[in-house]
């Protein structure tokens, strides 16, 4: 948070921090931007007072939600430029405040558009997507991932229109659209294939195997495997061999699904993928888990711990320590 800009009447500058996105403390604001504020503050509490008693649905809900945050971004940040709005989005993102990142993504695309500059509309389409997709608006997710989409086509970036088309049939696979998915996969994989981008290549593979039976999926994990390794790409093999661990726990085969995790745990090791190694050994805490292999779930959970204490990856930590403490309660409650 910057410190406020307003130089004293002695000459010293003030020693508050400045309102967020703007230049001044509360105190030294102009008046009119104050009185703004509060009567946006105060329309917030009637509005959600009312919309305790509203008999309209939550979508309807939703959208005014949505409308008043927009609102409040675009007059605390009418004098910001494109990468402060986007850096203030990305924030509220990262602490999942998804509504709030919504709105300085929207204000962000307008002056994006108002700057007639491609590439900042294209990501704020893209950020603006995300925060509905992980909100579970799928529909409304689509909607600007095709906009994102149609700009990436127009600028010519084949890497990255491959990379979107893969989100996108990420969502109609959650939307348990599964031709419309393979399509786009399918989409994704030609474009990779046609620029000689190999990491795309695999990661289509990958999600067209998934959606693949038994043994037209183990061929296309065969495929992508020795591509991985062809091209020295050793994240894309670890990410190969897990995604064919899961595949195969998914279909109950889960002491053979162990084996395969283990392939891959090693292999993370080698290529010294310590992201990928936390990963997998969660999965095999969940699984073993499943098994009713308590200690060994434990272990895992352990060692994937202690990766994530290395990386710094505050969110893992909390989410493995939480596990290992369910545990912990059960292996307690047997004895």
């Amino acid at each position: 948070m910057k410190q406020c800009q307003f130089l004293m009447s002695n000459g010293d500058a003030c020693k508050r921090r400045a309102v967020p996105g703007r230049r001044y403390c509360w105190q030294h604001e102009s008046w009119l931007f104050r009185r703004i504020i509060l009567f946006a503050a105060l329309l917030v509490v009637l509005f959600l007072i009312g919309m305790a008693t509203d008999p309209r649905p939550r979508a309807w809900v939703s959208e005014r939600l949505d409308g008043l945050a927009t609102t409040t971004v675009a007059i605390t940040t009418m004098n910001d430029t494109f990468e402060d709005v986007a850096a203030a989005g990305n924030a509220a993102y990262q602490e999942g405040r998804y509504r709030k990142a919504r709105a300085y993504y929207q204000r962000a695309l307008t002056l994006a558009r108002e700057a007639d500059d491609p590439y900042a509309e294209g990501d704020s389409l893209w950020n603006i997507a995300a925060t509905w997709y992980l909100q579970e608006e799928y529909d409304k997710a689509l909607e600007f991932y095709e906009q994102s989409l149609d700009v990436i086509r127009e600028l010519g970036i084949p890497r990255i229109q491959a990379m979107l088309l893969n989100t996108i049939g990420q969502v109609h696979l959650d939307q348990l659209q599964y031709d419309k998915a393979l399509d786009a996969y399918e989409q994704s994989l030609a474009i990779s294939r046609e620029i000689g981008d190999s990491a795309g290549e695999v990661m289509a593979l990958n999600n067209i195997a998934w959606m693949s039976s038994k043994e037209d999926a183990l061929e296309i994990y065969e495929q992508a495997l020795t591509l991985a390794r062809e091209s020295g790409d050793g994240v894309s093999e670890v990410m190969t061999l897990t995604n064919r661990a899961r595949y195969t726990e998914d279909r109950a085969e889960r002491y053979h699904a162990l084996e395969l995790y283990e392939q891959a745990l090693e292999t993370a090791h080698e290529v010294g993928y310590l992201e990928g190694e936390a990963d997998i050994l969660v999965s095999m805490g969940s699984l073993y888990y499943t098994l009713n292999s308590l200690a060994e779930a434990q272990e895992c959970y352990q060692q994937a711990l202690a990766i994530a204490e290395t990386l710094g990856y505050d969110d893992w930590v909390k989410e493995i320590t939480d596990c290992i403490s369910a545990l912990e309660r059960e292996l307690a409650a047997k004895d």
